[in-house]
């Protein structure tokens, strides 16, 4: 009842309260309203980070998966090196050992094992430096080892456990952590002794292998010398046996076809009349023995030409290369310088190796022209046959074949000289003989 009694002024003041509130409420929905909104893009927001969160979560799990794998690969992968380098180390042909940085042993292998005597549970209250025999030869490699880091191959006496000394070649490094402390270090060492027993039987067996071949040497040489000798013998009797036929051919049948020749003139002459035709075949007959004598003068002269033996050997070769030219058709040159005097067996050679020369040219070359040459060349003296014949590759040329060049080295070095053939196919060969200038000295 009392609400009916208030007045104008009293409710225009709640109605101004009210409005108030209304307008308060209207700004605390609008508010409300505003949070709510917040709150979406929030929630939405939320749930955004969620969902990247969520698939960073899932890539960073695969990651990791993979990384695990990875990680158990690397450590399978990293334990079969770790056994198959175990393995090489404790089957190597090498001692290895592995000490800290006292000197105590933490690795050592089957060969360490073997050459020492020492199993590594037997190390356990020794050090490295225990096992060097020589203090002096320790202090001196361990020096190199701390300027250098590293030793290698060194040499240096070693003990093993039952005492014996043996020489070792040492090779050591220095192992250091990642700061670079020496932490420790390796070491492979090779037992030298099975080494210097190997080089003291091969210097053993190279010395006398030195002797055998000393002795083999000198029986090569001695029998060389014989048949040196004995070639050397050969081809002198052989010059007797052509100078001996040579005689005979011209004195003892060269008489005889000239007795003959008499004869047969005479008896031409007094067949004359008496019958013509019976004179006639006298004078050929005698004609034929005048040929045969030609023949046997030139077959003597070419056996041993005299005048080898009277004027020496340029005429003896200017007299052959002319016979050579006459008898064969083939455009035959000589020249040569002024050479001293030649004699005996050096002359003897030099002019058979020019007849084979010239007669392997007629046989086998089909030249046209023989160029030859005796010059004075450095204390020696060079002659050479030069043809423009077909030529011919040495190494096709059969062992039959193969006698004459044997004939002409083995006459070149009896006397200390040289015999040399070239020759092309279609090109021609030249055979060259050098001999020292004092080519008169006899074996």
């Amino acid at each position: 009842m009392r609400e009916g009694k208030k007045t104008k002024a009293q409710l225009i003041q709640e109605l101004a309260v009210l409005r108030r509130r209304v307008a308060e409420l209207e700004s605390l929905k609008a508010d409300r309203r505003r949070v709510e909104e917040t709150l979406h893009r929030a929630y939405d927001e939320l749930e955004l980070r969620i969902a990247a969160r969520t698939a960073e979560l899932i890539q960073a799990n695969q990651q990791l998966k993979q990384e695990i794998e990875e990680r158990k690969r690397t450590e399978t992968e990293l334990k079969r090196i770790k056994e198959y380098l175990e393995n090489v180390i404790d089957n190597s042909v090498d001692a290895i050992g592995i000490v800290d940085r006292h000197g105590k042993f933490i690795l050592w292998n089957r060969r360490a094992a073997e050459i020492y005597g020492y199993r590594l549970e037997e190390l356990a209250d020794k050090s490295a430096f225990e096992l060097y025999a020589d203090p002096v030869e320790l202090d001196r490699m361990l020096r190199r080892l701390r300027q250098d880091g590293v030793v290698r191959e060194y040499e240096i006496p070693m003990k093993k456990k039952d005492g014996a000394i043996v020489p070792m070649d040492i090779s050591i490094s220095v192992l250091q952590d990642d700061r670079g402390r020496t932490i420790g270090s390796v070491c492979v060492a090779r037992d030298l002794s099975e080494r210097q027993k190997a080089a003291a039987a091969l210097k053993s067996a190279q010395e006398e292998l030195s002797r055998y071949s000393r002795d083999l040497e000198r029986q090569v040489r001695e029998r060389t010398s014989q048949l040196r000798r004995l070639s050397a013998s050969i081809m002198a009797n052989q010059e007797k046996e052509r100078t001996a036929i040579a005689r005979e051919l011209h004195d003892e049948l060269g008489q005889v076809l000239t007795a003959l020749r008499m004869d047969a003139v005479w008896l031409g002459e007094r067949l004359q009349q008496p019958d013509p035709k019976a004179g006639e075949r006298a004078l050929a007959m005698c004609r034929l023995i005048d040929n045969t004598i030609d023949e046997v003068r030139g077959l003597a002269t070419r056996l041993r030409p005299g005048v080898l033996d009277d004027l020496g050997l340029i005429d003896a070769l200017e007299w052959y290369i002319m016979d050579f030219e006459k008898r064969t058709g083939i455009a035959c040159v000589f020249k040569h310088g002024r050479v001293p005097p030649i004699d005996g067996i050096g002359a003897t050679a030099a002019y058979r190796i020019v007849q084979e020369a010239l007669t392997n040219v007629t046989r086998h070359a089909g030249a046209t022209q023989v160029k030859v040459s005796l010059q004075p060349e450095k204390g020696m003296l060079t002659l050479s046959v030069v043809d423009n014949g077909r030529g011919f590759h040495l190494q096709e040329i059969t062992a039959a074949e193969c006698l004459g060049l044997a004939g002409m080295r083995e006459r070149a070095g009896l006397l200390g000289g040289s015999l040399e053939i070239r020759s092309r196919p279609g090109k021609g060969t030249r055979v060259c003989f050098k001999l020292p200038a004092d080519g008169s000295r006899s074996l």
